[in-house]
């Protein structure tokens, strides 16, 4: 059966575990506050600094992508157009 003292030791416990909870969520809490207040003033949300619009993926060399093909032998990857011939002796793209 439990004694007073244990009961007690297990409420003291307890209430520590909960406050050291409370306490540590509430630190998290503040720096994520103040780690979006940083955020807002480098971005100009809120600032009064309009946001640059984001400009998207940059476009590759010819502005489009390229499908490719994987080889056998070495296990790069070439172009599916204009694949040339490696160094290899058994590549096998015409070269």
């Amino acid at each position: 059966m439990l004694g007073l003292s244990q009961i007690l030791l297990t409420v003291i416990v307890v209430i520590a575990v909960w406050r050291g909870y409370r306490w540590w969520d509430g630190v998290r809490r503040r720096e994520r506050a103040r780690l979006d207040r940083m955020r807002r003033a480098v971005m100009g949300e809120g600032g009064g600094r309009e946001a640059e619009p984001d400009p998207g993926p940059a476009p590759g060399p010819q502005g489009r992508t390229e499908d490719t093909i994987r080889c056998p032998v070495c296990r790069t990857y070439m172009p599916v157009r204009g694949a040339g011939r490696c160094d290899r002796s058994d590549c096998p793209f015409p070269g």
